[in-house]
C-alpha cells in the first residue's frame, strides 16, 4: 500500500551574495556632505555631492547583486530611519510614502551583515 504525500508549500529564501553584504557596508560607510537643505532656492538645481553619486552608483550594483530585483522595486533598500526629503506642506510631501519592501531588504542585509561578522562560537 502506498502512503500519500502532501507536498510542503515553503517560501524560497533566497542567498544574499557575500559581493551584496560588500556593497551594502561600504554604502552604510558613504556619508553626504552637501550641507542641509533651506529650500529657499530651488531643488531641482540642486546637485549632489561625491558621496550622494558614490552611493547611487554602489545602489545600482546593489540591484543587479540582489536575487529577485526587477527594475520596479527601486530603490532596492531603504533606511528604516529615512524620513520625507520634501518641505512640510508641499505636493510632494503629501505624496511621499516609506518604501516599505525596501526597507525590509535593508533589514535582512543588516541581519545577514550581522550574521556573518559575529564569530561562530562552537
Amino acid at each position: 500500500m502506498s502512503t500519500k504525500r502532501i507536498p510542503i508549500h515553503r517560501p524560497i529564501r533566497a542567498q544574499i551574495p557575500p559581493d551584496a553584504l560588500d556593497l551594502f557596508r561600504e554604502m552604510k560607510n558613504v556619508k553626504c556632505t552637501f550641507p542641509p537643505i533651506d529650500w529657499k532656492g530651488r531643488y531641482w538645481e540642486r546637485h549632489e555631492c561625491p558621496g550622494c553619486e558614490r552611493l547611487w552608483s554602489l545602489h545600482s550594483r546593489l540591484a543587479q547583486l540582489m536575487p529577485g530585483i526587477r527594475p520596479w522595486n527601486w530603490p532596492v533598500i531603504q533606511s528604516p530611519r529615512a524620513q520625507c526629503p520634501y518641505p512640510e506642506g508641499s505636493n510632494a510631501a503629501a505624496g511621499w510614502r516609506a518604501n516599505e519592501a525596501a526597507q525590509a531588504r535593508w533589514r535582512e542585509l543588516e541581519v545577514a551583515l550581522r550574521s556573518t561578522s559575529s564569530p561562530n562560537i562552537n
